[in-house]
């Protein structure tokens, strides 16, 4: 499998996903010095995507667990993750927008209700592009930014807080 790279806000430290006898690691190397540090991920199977919060304090992955893909949230201090849900949809490709507090990703899920009950039979057939708001963390909550079924939009990057571009 190919690795998942996220370069730190600081620009010194690249950070990759290495996959090792069913074993998941965030490798991060400091461009400058050259010195390499290796963290095991638990109960991820699969990295797909990550990105670092603008604070390079967070992680935002896409991770594959028993078969279905969800966002985690990964403490770098700590070195700990937590689903921010567990779910049949996917979850894709999540980036941080600038203010640091939400994150835009793509899925298939037919609705941002939260939590969402609805079963995997009904979701959507195309993925849309989903905002998390994370200002309030005991509270977070969804926004649907498109609404296009039989299109999946793909791979959405941060222009501003309120604007994003993807395929």
């Amino acid at each position: 499998t190919y690795p998942v790279f996220a370069w730190h806000p600081n620009g010194r430290v690249l950070t990759y996903t290495l996959e090792e006898r069913g074993r998941v690691f965030l490798v991060n190397i400091d461009i400058e010095t050259g010195e390499k540090i290796e963290k095991e991920l638990f109960r991820i199977d699969k990295v797909l995507a990550m990105d670092y919060a603008p604070d390079g304090r967070t992680i935002v992955l896409s991770g594959v667990r028993e078969g279905r893909s969800d966002l985690y949230l990964y403490q770098v201090i700590g070195n700990t993750q937590a689903p921010l849900w567990e779910d049949a949809f996917d979850d894709l490709t999540p980036r941080f927008l600038p203010s640091g507090d939400q994150i835009v990703f793509t899925s298939n899920r037919p609705s941002p209700t939260w939590p969402d009950n609805a079963s995997p039979t009904a979701s959507a057939p195309g993925t849309d592009v989903f905002v998390l708001n994370l200002a309030d963390r005991d509270a977070p909550f969804l926004t649907q930014w498109t609404n296009t079924p039989g299109t999946s939009e793909r791979l959405p990057q941060p222009w501003t807080d309120n604007r994003v571009v993807f395929l």
